[in-house]
């Protein structure tokens, strides 16, 4: 088992989501009880970002439509975070780790990521929309990721 010392030097991350709800309720706890200045939290200014940056050591917005399917001016906001941030990601939801994916496309830092997929029931519905997003899925994480 890693000690409270051991887990501060191997988690040096940003977590990364399109709605700032799941970064509140899912790792608060955890961020807590590390007490660690390497976890960041970068998503979209929401209802809990007081809570936030109360709990995170380093909170960062970025701007994008949840209620599009794919929102470009969400990938260029998030593409420009991106090239000034020196870290490992930690992406939640499948939307958010196909917004990284795209936004760090072409940059050069090489930033690292780990995709924790959340709502997977969403893709194996008959509904239209998840059709659609069953085509680039496939297709982006057979893509290596370096």
């Amino acid at each position: 088992m890693l000690t409270n010392l051991r887990l501060k030097m191997v988690l040096m991350i940003t977590y990364l989501s399109h709605w700032d709800w799941i970064l509140y309720k899912s790792r608060k706890d955890l961020v807590k009880y590390i007490q660690s200045e390497e976890i960041h939290a970068m998503c979209p200014n929401g209802v809990h970002r007081e809570e936030i940056e109360s709990i995170y050591k380093g909170v960062s917005s970025w701007e994008i439509n949840r209620n599009k399917i794919l929102d470009i001016k969400a990938i260029f906001s998030l593409r420009s975070h991106l090239k000034n941030v020196d870290s490992k990601f930690h992406c939640f939801t499948l939307k958010t780790g196909i917004l990284f994916c795209l936004a760090n496309l072409f940059l050069k830092n090489k930033n690292k990521a780990v995709l924790s997929v959340t709502g997977l029931g969403f893709l194996f519905s008959k509904k239209p929309k998840s059709k659609i997003i069953k085509i680039p899925n496939k297709t982006l994480h057979r893509l290596p990721l370096q």
